[in-house]
């Protein structure tokens, strides 16, 4: 899921760009500026919020002290 959540982001505001289009006028220029425009400020407000969420939820040391890092000493085991 790690690598597909920028596709479904991006799904999902190109859905909201969509809906606001035809909302605020279907293909007219004025239609597609509002669609974008809401698109923008949404990804605008959206990208700190989640930058600020994945440093404070983001989990260091994964439980056994080492940091995930195997001794190459220890083999293939």
């Amino acid at each position: 899921m790690g690598r597909s959540g920028g596709s479904i982001g991006l799904a999902v505001l190109a859905t909201a760009a969509g809906a606001r289009t035809e909302v605020a006028g279907g293909s007219s220029p004025a239609g597609y500026t509002a669609g974008y425009h809401l698109v923008f400020l949404a990804a605008a407000c959206l990208g700190p919020v989640l930058a600020v969420a994945g440093v404070l939820l983001t989990r260091h040391g994964r439980g056994d002290g080492d940091g995930g890092r195997r001794d190459v000493s220890d083999g293939w085991r």
